[in-house]
Order: structure tokens, then sequence, then C-alpha cells
């Protein structure tokens, strides 16, 4: 087996897990997830995340691989492992420093043995490498959740597309596609608080959620319009958890992009969580 350490850094926790490369895929039974101190001491922060990657490593007796890859959100400047990341509400401390050097040092491994990638551009990596868009040469990816991630892939090699921060109607992109858009205006509608897993489960019932599903279709539709016009893919993919209630807006925005003359392949994501892990422990491919 060939084998890395796919390593998956959120908000709050961490995931890591070792790949096989020959086979594109996660050794399930040594998966090791952990939680972070994201608004943590520089001390506190590269614990957190040593002590689950070497947890994993640990467990995997007898194929150590001092090889890791990590799927991290910016922004960062990822090849020289150099966090910028400040008002951001997470790791905040690591800002303006080499994360790569205090990692190597924590873990006792050579700093050019740790590469790093946008946690999209990551996704759709591994979507690539043994999921939904493999098989395709040329992709964009979008995963939503609090947030909207992006990435773009061309010649089977994925990266970020940073299209969240995107002109769009009144604001960026991220103001109207994400969770945080469904909680504030349902919010805003009704004085109440909900979830999108909540309206998802209250949609035959609840006629603001039937509102706020349609009006996040019209924009979701129109920003992969816009996505597409300017990259020109072979497929689309759509991960993130709001995919989850996929089956109360995709409909719509399937609709909008035949309209507009749109008839690519659009795909749910396959690889769940393991997207990431597989995406970033494929940097050493």
């Amino acid at each position: 087996m060939n084998i890395v350490y796919g390593v998956d850094i959120g908000g709050s926790h961490i995931t890591v897990a070792p790949v096989d490369l020959n086979t594109g895929s996660v050794i399930q039974d040594k998966a090791v997830r952990g939680d972070v101190r994201a608004k943590g001491t520089v001390d506190e922060i590269i614990k957190d995340w040593s002590t689950v990657i070497l947890s994993s490593m640990y467990s995997f007796i007898g194929q150590f691989s001092p090889r890791i890859g990590i799927a991290m959100p910016g922004p960062f400047d990822y090849e020289k492992g150099i966090a910028l990341i400040k008002e951001n509400n997470k790791y905040e401390a690591l800002y303006g420093l080499n994360v790569k050097d205090l990692l190597s040092e924590a873990i006792g491994m050579k700093t050019q043995d740790i590469l790093m990638k946008n946690d999209a551009g990551c996704f759709l990596q591994g979507e690539a490498v043994s999921g939904a868009a493999r098989n395709y040469s040329r992709g964009i990816g979008m995963t939503l959740g609090t947030g909207i991630g992006t990435a773009f892939m061309d010649q089977s090699m994925a990266d970020d597309a940073s299209m969240w921060c995107s002109p769009f109607k009144e604001g960026v992109a991220e103001d109207y596609i994400s969770t945080l858009w469904f909680e504030q205006q349902y919010e805003l509608r009704t004085g109440n608080k909900k979830s999108v897993k909540d309206m998802a489960m209250a949609f035959d019932q609840d006629e603001i959620a039937k509102e706020l599903f349609d009006e996040f279709a019209q924009n979701f539709g129109e920003f992969i319009v816009g996505f597409v016009r300017q990259r020109d893919p072979e497929v689309i993919v759509i991960g993130g958890n709001i995919m989850k209630s996929s089956q109360l807006f995709m409909p719509q925005v399937m609709e909008i992009l035949q309209s507009h003359d749109i008839c690519i392949p659009v795909k749910q994501a396959e690889l769940g969580e393991e997207a990431a892990i597989i995406g970033a422990a494929s940097l050493h491919g």
C-alpha cells in the first residue's frame, strides 16, 4: 500500500485517517477525530492538531508514513504554510506563523513532507480521485454549509476558486448561499429561530420555510450559471450539509440551468467527509 495521512481541519474539529493512494480510499477503522480549541493559544491549537494526527499514525502499526496532506480553511499561504486568518473567530493566534514548521516540530517529521491545500480544493480533488468527479478532466465543485466553498478542477487537479466573495446581488455570494442566510432570513421574517434542518422537516407546513427554499434555489441557480460561464466545466459536483435537503431546491436549480442552456451533468458529492481527507492525501500522489 502507498499510505499518506489525510487531515481535514475544520473550525472546531480535526479528522485524520490513512489513505491508500493506490485505491484512493480511506482506511476507515484507523480514522481519528478530535476537538480543536480554535480560539486558543498557538500551543493549544498545535497540541490539539498534533495529538490527533499522531493518534491516527500510531494506530496504524507497521504502515507508518512520514507524509501528511492537510485540508485547511483559508486564507492561507498553502505552499509556505503561513496562516493568514484574522477577524474570523478561529485560529487567529496563528496569524503570520509558519504552521508547517510548528507541526513538523510537534509531530517529529520533515516540513517538506507536510503539504496543504484549501479545504474546498481538497473536497473536489477527493471527488476527482474516487467520487462524483472521477473520469472528468474539468469541473467545478461547491460545498453548501455555514458558507459556500468553491473549487475548480483542470486536468483532474483541483484548487480553490474563491467564489464565495464574488459580487452577487447586494453583497457577495456567501451572503445569499449559506445556512447563515437561511437562519438570518427566517428570524427576520418570523421573529423565531430555526435551523435549516428544522426548516426542511417543517417544509410542508411552514410557508416561510417554503419561501426561503424557493429563494435559495433561485440564488443558487443564478450563482451556478455565472460559475459555469466563467469556467466551462464538464461536470458540476455539489456537497455539504444543505444538500441533505436537495429535493427541496435542486429541481428548481436544474430548471434554471436548463433555461440558460446548461446541460452538463450535475452530481451530488459521493464521499461525504472523506472527500477532503482523500483530496488532501492525494497532494502527495
